[in-house]
C-alpha cells in the first residue's frame, strides 16, 4: 500500500462511520420493520381500499366480500391476507397504509377470485348479492392458493 492509498482508505472509512447514523433495534423492532406488523385491522383496509372496474364500497359484492373477511377464523384471515397480497402480515403502521384495490373480474361466474399479489389487487367475478357463492368461491381460492410454490 502506498502511503496516499491508506490515506485515501482511512478518510473513507471516517467519513463512513461518521456519516451513518444506525440507530440500535430490539429484535421485535427489526422484525416489525423486516416483515411487517402481525396486528390485523381489516376495518383499516377497508377504508383504504379502492375499487374499479364498476365496483364501489356498496357494491353487494364488495359488502358480502367484507363480510366474509371479517367473519373468518384468524387462520383464514391470514390466508386471504397471503391470497390477496402475498404476505400474512401488515406493512408498518397496519393494514390501512397498505394500498389495496378491488376490482370486477368479469360477471357472475363460477370462477374463483383471484389476485395480482404485486400489485395488492384482489379479481372478484360479479357474484351480485349472493353471499353463500361469494363465500364458497373465496374459500376455495383462499385454501388453494400456491402462488408459485415457494416457501
Amino acid at each position: 500500500w502506498s502511503t496516499a492509498s491508506k490515506t485515501n482508505t482511512m478518510s473513507l472509512k471516517e467519513v463512513s462511520c461518521k456519516s451513518w447514523r444506525v440507530p440500535v433495534l430490539r429484535p421485535e423492532e427489526l422484525e416489525l420493520l423486516v416483515v411487517g406488523t402481525p396486528e390485523l385491522d381489516f376495518d383499516a383496509l377497508e377504508a383504504n381500499t379502492e375499487y374499479e372496474g364498476g365496483y364501489d364500497k356498496d357494491s353487494p359484492v364488495v359488502k358480502n366480500l367484507w363480510r366474509f373477511v371479517k367473519e373468518a377464523p384468524r387462520e383464514s384471515q391470514l390466508k386471504f391476507l397471503k391470497f390477496a397480497t402475498g404476505s400474512t402480515k401488515a406493512p408498518i403502521g397496519g393494514l390501512g397504509e397498505m394500498p389495496f384495490k378491488i376490482q370486477r373480474a368479469g360477471p357472475d361466474s363460477m370462477q374463483l377470485p383471484s389476485s395480482h399479489t404485486c400489485f395488492n389487487t384482489l379479481l372478484v367475478p360479479d357474484y351480485g348479492d349472493n353471499y353463500d357463492k361469494l363465500a364458497e368461491r373465496m374459500g376455495r381460492a383462499i385454501i388453494e392458493c400456491e402462488g408459485f410454490g415457494l416457501q
